[in-house]
């Protein structure tokens, strides 16, 4: 504990970290659909150098201009800690708009990942 607040005092903490990082990859990270799987992995360890259990969510490019930055803890309590902390270290960069925990939207959207595409309409489930 003491020592991370010695390093968090000199401006190294795993948050400051992560959001030097970001910015430095703030182009590769707003253009993700050219490298998508690399970016994200790569997003997901520095992600995890933070809390493992941190997810992240980009949305489309707004009308605005600019896109957001999802930060999340997937549903894992424990983890929300390191989302509060994350947020609240983000740095003002033009491009973002930085939204802690997901939030709910309607109508469900459809999921593409890795070249495939999943319809909300399409998943159903069963229960026993």
């Amino acid at each position: 504990m003491a020592l991370s607040q010695f390093l968090s005092f000199f401006g190294h903490s795993p948050e400051r970290d992560f959001w030097r990082w970001f910015a430095a990859n703030e182009d590769r990270l707003f253009h993700f659909e050219r490298d998508q799987e690399a970016v994200f992995d790569e997003l997901s360890r520095e992600m995890a150098r933070v809390d493992r259990h941190l997810t992240f969510e980009f949305s489309p490019v707004r009308d605005d201009g600019a896109r957001e930055f999802v930060i999340s803890a997937g549903g894992i309590v424990d983890a929300f800690h390191a989302v509060e902390a994350l947020f609240e270290a983000a740095r003002d960069l033009p491009r973002w708009t930085f939204v802690k925990y997901r939030q709910r939207r309607f109508p469900l959207n459809s999921v593409e990942f890795a070249g495939r595409s999943i319809a909300a309409a399409d998943v159903h489930y069963q229960l026993f």
